[in-house]
């Protein structure tokens, strides 16, 4: 986390970013996700810029800020479950999400999708054991709208998803759902009672 925060104080986070990286002998995936209200929609984005690869999806319009930014460090692994040999760092701009990942126990409160990163996560971690994998994985929080990159290549990526139709079914979560009934019936109220 010191290191993270560091990069606020940098005339170029760049170098430092590129720096550390090469010090991990690991290739950085970048991962963000984006809201937009009119009209509605919400994306994730992956990017790493060593593999050219990048990859972004809409979710539907009632998903959570939170749970785009989870889905993309979901798609990141993806790309190191791919690539069996190679090291990767997994940034990320959310320390919200990067938090969720450390609670083990079960609470309704935790969105579905930090269960399917941690499901995925071990997977990596059981291919190191069995010999199928050799590379790490590591996750670390990166200030957003800091100059780094790849990170804004990644939220172009994740706002330009955001406005496209979602990529597929996406479960909702219970509080993201009550949070729009809420703001529906919020201006259903107001509209009758300008009428």
């Amino acid at each position: 986390m010191d290191w993270s925060r560091s990069l606020r104080q940098l005339e170029d986070p760049n170098t430092a970013v590129l720096d550390f990286l090469k010090s991990q002998n690991a290739l950085g995936i970048f991962t963000d996700g984006s809201k937009k209200t009119a009209p509605a929609g919400i994306g994730a984005a992956v990017v790493c810029p060593d593999l050219d690869f990048q990859r972004s999806c809409s979710l539907g319009p009632l998903s959570s800020i939170l749970t785009a930014k989870c889905y993309a460090i979901y798609l990141a692994l993806d790309l190191v479950l791919d690539n069996p040999l190679q090291n990767f760092i997994v940034f990320s701009d959310s320390l919200s999400a990067l938090q969720s990942l450390l609670f083990v126990k079960f609470d309704a409160s935790i969105i579905p999708t930090v269960f399917d990163i941690k499901r995925k996560f071990t997977l990596t971690q059981r291919e190191i054991g069995t010999g199928g994998r050799t590379g790490l994985v590591h996750f670390y929080w990166i200030p957003s709208h800091y100059g780094i990159k790849s990170n804004k290549k990644a939220n172009l990526f994740a706002g330009t998803a955001s406005g496209s139709a979602p990529s597929g079914p996406f479960d909702y979560h219970f509080r993201n759902l009550r949070a729009h009934v809420r703001r529906q019936a919020f201006e259903d109220t107001n509209c009758s009672l300008r009428n």
